[in-house]
């Protein structure tokens, strides 16, 4: 490939960029998100009732349609059906928003973490290292 590279990641820098190296990087980032469980789990649940309901509602639909074509609907089924189907796309939406707020919230509680050990990291270093490597 290129000269002192090699393809399996272990070039003149050592293992920095090696499977050893990323699965560390993976299990300290994933210490930033497990605290949040209840959030990931709080996101599942709002997906697979988004889409439970997205599921149903042309169900419902249908019922309609063919309740009126063959004359079988009365008005109250009419009437229950549309308020079911009024109920659960309101009910879609609600949890369609929670499906953004929730893993936004999530990301921005783990990004200030990350930051906040960066910061605390920078802040224990020598002064030489900035005299070194300036930004």
């Amino acid at each position: 490939m290129f000269e002192g590279h090699s393809s399996e990641g272990s070039d003149r820098h050592g293992a920095a960029f090696g499977d050893w190296s990323i699965k560390r990087a993976e299990v300290k980032l994933r210490s930033y998100v497990l605290p949040y469980r209840r959030e990931i789990v709080l996101t599942v649940l709002c997906a697979a009732f988004t889409i439970g309901t997205s599921l149903c509602l042309p169900f419902i639909v249908r019922q309609v349609i063919d309740g009126l074509t063959a004359g079988t609907l009365t008005h109250a089924d009419l009437a229950v059906n549309l308020l079911l189907y009024a109920g659960l796309s309101v009910l879609a939406l609600c949890f369609s928003c929670q499906l953004r707020k929730i893993p936004l919230k999530l990301s921005h509680r783990a990004e200030f973490a990350l930051r906040k050990d960066l910061f605390d990291h920078l802040t224990r270093m020598d002064q030489d290292f900035f005299f070194f490597f300036s930004s």
